[in-house]
C-alpha cells in the first residue's frame, strides 16, 4: 500500500524473499528488491535511505521477535518505522 500510495519514493527491500506476495512487489517501478548483500556492504545501502521500515507482520512469532534490523538502522543514524512489536515499543516515538 505504500509504494502504492507513494510512487515518488523508492523502496529497497534488502535480504532474500521467500514470500511470492513479498516478491511480487519487485513488479512495481518503486521497489527495489536487492536480495541479500554482504554485510560489509550494509552501511552503503543504509547510507541511501531517510528511514529504516520494519513491515512485519504481528503475529505470535514476530511479537517474539528482537528484530536485529532495529540496531542496524539505529548504528546508521536512521529513524524507523515499525509494526509495533514489543521490543521495539520499548524506545518509544
Amino acid at each position: 500500500d505504500a509504494a502504492l500510495g507513494r510512487p515518488e519514493w523508492i523502496f529497497r527491500l534488502i535480504g532474500r524473499v521467500e514470500n511470492p506476495e513479498v516478491a511480487s512487489l519487485g513488479d512495481l517501478p518503486n521497489v527495489e528488491l536487492t536480495g541479500e548483500v554482504p554485510f560489509h556492504e550494509l552501511p552503503a545501502h543504509l547510507a541511501e535511505f531517510d528511514v529504516g521500515l520494519i513491515p512485519f507482520r504481528v503475529n505470535e512469532l514476530t511479537r517474539a521477535t528482537n528484530p536485529i534490523k532495529l540496531y542496524e538502522y539505529f548504528a546508521c543514524g536512521l529513524p524507523v518505522v515499525s509494526s509495533a512489536l514489543p521490543e521495539v515499543l520499548q524506545f518509544g516515538d
